[in-house]
């Protein structure tokens, strides 16, 4: 293989993964706000908006939300709400994951290959291997909630930058100071640049006066951040976490470490505890051998990696563990798995790589089979809860106050921040003839829940196959019958990893489906519909029932 032949296959296996990853995160990101995106985005526009002094929008600007101060963020968004008008999630979302590939790159830049790793083909193996590990969607959050992509993608990147330019020996240390600020300003995490850069810029050049401009300009920023600083009234204080649960926060802290390994069914956080404590040792030994010399700008991402898991340990470690974080932790095993092969790159030979690149593959596809469920899951979710919001029922936003929900939307919609997208409730409707089907009754249900009023239908449950090993891959459709019609309703079917535990007998994964919808919105001839099932791998193989349930709709 030629090396013209190695580069091609770098670009395009490369670009392909990469290419599914933004796919997958864009298919699945809807143009609706959750959690902290009420607060951080709609609610800071419009009272932006409705402050008419310069001290005071600069003050919005520049306020704490929890314990950041998204700065950056926030004069995106103003810019963004000039230009284009009303704020879209969708492409805010986007965007953020557009700093994600610059992590990426990044790290690619950051590797020793030129006096390491000579060999094309080895060159082209490892960066594979790492874009494999780097696009998997186990941080699939991302895709759902502008806070966790922009602002600490962003956030992320910036940090990196700002490492990056310290560690070479012709960066910019202008640039560096600058991207430091942007961090600090974009994510509570950018304050640790300033302090794991104090330490690169000591081993490259001792106690020089870049040093010193170095620790001066953190020093008025980490003034500036903490100035009328107040911790979340929901955090457990530090000084708590630190003396009355030490052994709480260190077992968390290994947990998060390992959290790319949490996925092992099983013995998922045991792993991920083991691992953490290998990612201590490990990291010992390269400072041992020094590796900080060799590769100052991957042993800045690591350390970095280490003091951010660290400081929002100390935060969460009451709270639990979020899918976002594990970006921290993939992040961490790509640059162990750079440092050690640049450190025994002579000893490293093909096979090996092949195995890391195999190894790298096994994880992306794994992965895949685990989180896409969740990813598909959470956008059904949202945009149930916003189809019943456009109805006047905000309970099911992913929001924790429906009465300030309903708020900050309005608000939003009057000043023209955001408004709730329109659906097209017609691919709500299957073009199944059901009136082929023979009836049966072998088909258990259950509702969880049934809402029917004169504006929205909102229903979930599960339901089985009483003669069926499985319902995988099944398709879940919601029949309506009244004398004169017959409809089938697609519904958001949802592999429900915990029934397997539950249902020692039978696996019942893709068991439980969810519906909501707009009657108004919906081309249904008026009248009381019976409520019933129709199971199957498509729309003519399958059972079919509607005198299962008691369970009726009127239209």
């Amino acid at each position: 293989m030629s090396d013209k032949q190695k580069n091609l296959f770098v670009f395009c296996f490369s670009g392909l993964v990469i290419f599914v990853f933004y796919y997958l995160h864009f298919k699945y990101t809807t143009n609706i706000p959750i959690f902290d995106d009420y607060d951080a985005v709609i609610y800071f526009l419009s009272s932006f908006a409705d402050t008419n002094t310069f001290s005071g929008k600069l003050m919005w600007i520049v306020t704490q939300h929890r314990e950041h101060r998204y700065i950056f963020p926030r004069i995106f968004l103003l810019i963004y709400h000039y230009i284009f008008g009303e704020i879209n999630f969708k492409v805010i979302i986007f965007i953020g994951h557009i700093a994600l590939l610059g992590t990426f790159i990044l790290i690619i830049q950051a590797i020793n290959f030129k006096n390491l790793i000579r060999d094309n083909l080895n060159r082209a193996l490892i960066i594979v291997s790492v874009t494999l590990l780097f696009f998997n969607i186990q941080y699939w959050e991302g895709s759902t909630w502008a806070i966790a992509s922009f602002f600490f993608y962003f956030g992320m990147m910036f940090s990196f930058i700002s490492l990056y330019l310290l560690a070479k020996k012709n960066g910019s240390f202008v640039w560096a100071m600058i991207f430091a600020i942007l961090a600090a300003g974009t994510s509570g995490n950018g304050l640790l640049v300033f302090i794991i850069g104090a330490l690169l810029l000591y081993f490259r050049k001792g106690f020089s006066k870049e040093f010193f401009y170095w620790l001066a300009a953190a020093a008025i920023i980490y003034f500036l951040y903490f100035w009328n600083y107040v911790s979340p009234a929901d955090q457990t204080p530090v000084s708590v976490v630190l003396f009355q649960k030490p052994l709480k926060l260190i077992l968390f802290y290994l947990s998060y470490i390992g959290s790319v390994f949490r996925q092992i069914p099983g013995v998922g956080n045991a792993v991920s505890i083991l691992s953490g404590a290998a990612a201590i040792a490990l990291l010992i030994f390269l400072i041992l051998k020094k590796y900080y010399r060799s590769n100052p700008a991957i042993f800045g991402f690591i350390l970095f990696l280490f003091l951010t898991m660290l400081t929002s340990s100390l935060a969460r470690v009451d709270v639990g563990f979020i899918s976002r974080y594990v970006i921290f932790s993939t992040l961490l095993i790509i640059c162990f798995c750079i440092s050690i092969i640049e450190t025994y790159s002579e000893r490293i030979y093909k096979f090996i790589l092949l195995l890391f690149l195999l190894l790298s593959l096994s994880f992306n596809i794994y992965s895949f089979i685990f989180n896409f469920d969740d990813l598909k899951k959470m956008k059904g979710i949202i945009t149930e809860g916003a189809i019943l919001a456009k109805a006047g029922d905000y309970s099911l936003l992913i929001y924790p106050d429906s009465a300030n929900v309903k708020s900050i939307l309005q608000n939003g919609i009057s000043k023209n921040i955001y408004r709730l997208p329109d659906f097209n409730y017609e691919n709500f409707l299957s073009d199944i003839d059901l009136t082929s089907k023979p009836l049966t009754a072998d088909i258990t249900n259950t509702f969880n829940n049934f809402v029917d009023t004169k504006e929205f239908i909102y229903v979930n449950g599960w339901v089985n196959l009483i003669d069926e090993a499985t319902n995988n891959n099944l398709r879940i459709y919601l029949v309506l019958k009244s004398e004169k019609n017959l409809f089938a309703l697609n519904t958001s079917t949802i592999r429900k990893k915990e029934l397997r535990a539950e249902n020692n007998q039978r696996v019942t994964d893709n068991s439980s489906y969810s519906l909501a919808l707009l009657k108004n919105h919906m081309n249904i001839p008026p009248g009381i519909y019976e409520l019933g099932f129709y199971i199957g791998k498509d729309k003519n193989i399958g059972k079919y029932s509607y005198i299962i349930t008691d369970k009726k709709i009127n239209f």
